[in-house]
């Protein structure tokens, strides 16, 4: 037996030890699999050998989670690669113009739930220079994303910096209670001053990207913290 495969069923065994020698399904794999010279061979090898060690390995239950809409399938994190890439706000533009960010996903929520003057004041945070939260992706399709968390802030991006496709030109949004650049308000984003428009632009945003490949997973990470402060995983084929 591999050296890293005893190493592994050891970690399995103690920490079964201290739960009634039970361990779920999920937390034994996603053990074994941290490894990535750990072959199928090997997971077979590892659960006949946890059996004769006397663990047993128990189906994946709710731990407690409140309820989703949907019973979600199981998954192995272990499996799951999510991406962290540094974009700045013209790559977003330039992805919201060229219809390549999905704004529209089935789990999703309406966008334009933000009034105008929210909208605004987002864009004003960038003329500012303060830091927005970071955005998560379905990137398993690098030619359209699919919006996770964020949907409200792009779109605001879409109504007040990309605007509107109207007779071949594109109609963005006025600014409207904005708090501290009060002399913008009135005017939309190509009559800002040329320095604002710069810095808008080469603003950089953290992206997190669910990656091609990722099984079980096309629309994970969906936030709920507004009513628990946990992050809820909804798992499906990443097709």
């Amino acid at each position: 037996m591999k050296a890293v495969l005893e190493e592994k069923i050891m970690e399995i065994v103690k920490f079964a030890q201290n739960n009634d020698n039970c361990v779920s399904y999920n937390v034994a794999m996603d053990i074994l699999k941290d490894k990535k010279d750990i072959s199928e061979q090997d997971i077979l090898t590892a659960i006949e050998e946890l059996g004769k060690r006397k663990i047993t390995i128990m189906p994946e239950e709710d731990e407690g989670y409140p309820a989703e809409e949907t019973n979600p399938e199981t998954f192995i994190p272990a499996e799951v690669n999510i991406g962290q890439r540094t974009v700045n706000v013209y790559n977003l533009m330039e992805r919201l113009e060229n219809e390549e960010i999905d704004l529209n996903p089935d789990f999703q929520r309406n966008g334009n739930l933000w009034s105008s003057e929210q909208q605004s004041r987002l864009i004003e945070s960038l003329m500012l220079k303060i830091p927005i939260p970071a955005f998560y992706f379905n990137a398993a399709n690098e030619a359209e994303w699919i919006v996770i968390d964020g949907l409200q802030r792009l779109t605001a991006f879409k109504n007040f910096l990309v605007g509107a496709d109207r007779n071949n030109r594109r109609e963005k949004q006025q600014f409207t209670g904005l708090q501290y650049l009060k002399d913008f308000n009135g005017l939309n984003f190509d009559e800002l001053p040329r320095q604002y428009i710069r810095r808008i632009k080469e603003t950089s945003v953290i992206a997190y990207t669910v990656e091609k490949g990722t099984p079980d997973i096309r629309v994970a990470l969906y936030w709920k913290t507004r009513k628990s402060g946990r992050l809820f995983i909804r798992a499906r084929s990443q097709n």
